[in-house]
């Protein structure tokens, strides 16, 4: 059976028996207005008809995600989706003619005459048993604060746990009721906290989902995927859960615990429609770097408009798990205009860096060769024979103002007499120097 979900023009197509499928419009006249005014107008079995065209074409690998809060993992971390059994309803007599009654994954309250008590509405959080005869628990919390004021289960009013059995109750062949049946109901000496054994008959095994695995836009964070599940929204690409155009990086965070982090492989992608917009994979997950809770690898995700979609594009990413079923959820990008490749700043650094090194090799051999002209030829030495040596003592004359500055070697005159004329008194005499 096929579950198809519809948000205007764009339609997601969600199968059962653990596959799963996320789609776009690939036909290249659907991303025109007319076209989607046309389709938006066909009538319903003419849209069951193109979907499944698309499906056929446009399958991907399944996210594992339940399709509601209604679900369990066992001790094995399959998945259990009870999705479909909400609101079945149960009943208990006990010896004082109280009528137990629980509504799966609503709520527990018990009838006696015209009174209603409320015991605990449905807590969404399950937990596989530690017993061997039970499966999975339940909690029902929040009910009637009548008479457990002051001792309550945790304070907060009556609640009920309910242990789930995949059978029937022990040492009953079968339940009358083709559902199953309440195997027995202990409550605590003030009845503010109750113990219900549930036997049911619609258990049916999932995919085998990777616990401990979450995806995430910061360290350490789950919005993306939780325990090795999809969030509803990334599961199947919803259009409300897509990216702007302006955002060309998306950075994913992965976190697993360190014992099976070695079982992650390096992550693929799909994109649909498959023409339209420039994906690329990159990051420390990319490579398959084992991620851990203390050390959480990242995902960059490069994508780029090459053209203006009316719809948004799917990418549909897939990590692998040696043991368990992959991995899968879906992002969303808009494409309201075609988006520029962005200029690396990486490589204008690397093309700096190259011509830098040319120039100074450059400098360098032409010193050499000046030198050794300079020290051969005119028979210069030392500081004379550098090339450009003579207009750098010129250029620092002419800032100073010094007439007297430095002279090469071959215009020096004899310095070893007096450097002035010592003029002789009129009368003769020596005067004072």
């Amino acid at each position: 059976m096929i579950k198809i979900q519809h948000q205007g023009c764009f339609s997601q197509a969600v199968s059962g028996e653990g596959k799963e499928y996320a789609f776009a419009t690939v036909a290249e006249e659907f991303q025109n207005p007319n076209s989607a005014m046309f389709f938006c107008s066909v009538p319903l079995w003419s849209v069951l008809l193109i979907t499944l065209a698309i499906l056929s074409e446009c399958s991907v690998a399944a996210a594992v995600a339940p399709l509601s809060d209604c679900y369990s993992l066992d001790k094995e971390n399959y998945l259990f989706d009870f999705t479909s059994s909400i609101g079945r309803e149960f009943r208990y007599e006990d010896q004082d003619h109280s009528m137990y009654v629980l509504r799966f994954c609503k709520d527990v309250f018990v009838e006696k005459g015209l009174t209603r008590l409320n015991n605990g509405r449905f807590s969404p959080i399950y937990f596989s048993s530690t017993t061997s005869h039970i499966d999975f628990v339940q909690e029902y919390r929040n009910g009637d604060l009548s008479g457990c004021e002051h001792q309550g289960y945790d304070y907060g009013g009556r609640t009920t746990v309910v242990s789930i059995i995949c059978g029937s109750c022990p040492g009953v062949a079968s339940c009358k009721d083709p559902d199953g049946c309440i195997c027995s109901v202990t409550p605590n000496s003030d009845k503010c906290l109750q113990n219900v054994v549930l036997a049911v008959n619609f258990c049916q095994r999932g995919p085998h989902v990777f616990s401990g695995f979450t995806v995430g836009f910061s360290p350490r964070g789950k919005e993306v995927v939780e325990n090795g599940m999809a969030h509803w929204g990334y599961d199947s690409g919803h259009v409300d859960y897509s990216f702007v155009t302006d955002q060309s990086r998306v950075y994913l965070y992965l976190t697993a615990r360190s014992s099976e982090a070695n079982n992650i492989g390096k992550p693929s992608f799909k994109v649909y429609p498959e023409e339209g917009l420039s994906v690329q994979l990159d990051g420390t997950a990319s490579n398959g770097i084992p991620p851990t809770t203390e050390s959480p690898t990242i995902l960059q995700i490069d994508w780029r408009c090459e053209k203006k979609a009316n719809l948004p594009y799917l990418v549909n990413v897939t990590i692998p798990v040696e043991g368990y079923d992959p991995v899968v959820f879906t992002l969303g990008k808009h494409c309201d205009y075609k988006q520029e490749k962005e200029k690396s700043g990486s490589n204008a650094w690397a093309t700096f860096g190259v011509l830098s090194s040319i120039l100074m090799v450059g400098l360098l051999i032409f010193c050499c060769a000046g030198f050794q002209y300079k020290t051969r030829v005119e028979n210069r030495h030392g500081l004379d024979a550098l090339p450009g040596f003579g207009v750098f003592t010129k250029c620092i004359e002419a800032v100073s103002g010094d007439s007297n500055g430095y002279a090469p070697a071959d215009e020096a005159v004899n310095t070893t007499g007096p450097s002035r004329n010592v003029q002789r008194s009129s009368d003769g005499g020596y005067g004072a120097v």
